[in-house]
């Protein structure tokens, strides 16, 4: 597979997941959904293209995973932004 394919694979199921989380925890901002899948697909090419094993490890999918969130949830509720994460990670498989 091409990194390009790669890459937009990454970017479109991001966005998939985020667009659906962000919907079932209420407000959705296209921008920031967009922005966070960006950030996804960021961190998928620094995973992919890192001879290092640290970037694949669970801990840093999950910091991963929560730095999506904060930038796909608008400013509110801590508890909003815990169950787009706990979404999220259901939907991602980390769970």
């Amino acid at each position: 597979m091409s990194i390009e394919r790669f890459l937009l694979t990454n970017f479109v199921a991001n966005l998939m997941l985020l667009a659906v989380s962000t919907r079932a925890v209420g407000r959705v901002t296209p921008w920031r959904v967009l922005c966070a899948a960006l950030l996804g697909t960021l961190y998928a090419l620094f995973a992919y293209a890192s001879k290092k094993a640290w970037p694949r490890s669970p801990a840093c999918a999950l910091g991963c995973l929560i730095a999506m969130c904060l930038v796909a949830c608008p400013p509110g509720s801590l508890r909003k932004r815990a169950r787009l994460c706990a979404s999220l990670a259901v939907c991602s498989g980390l769970a």
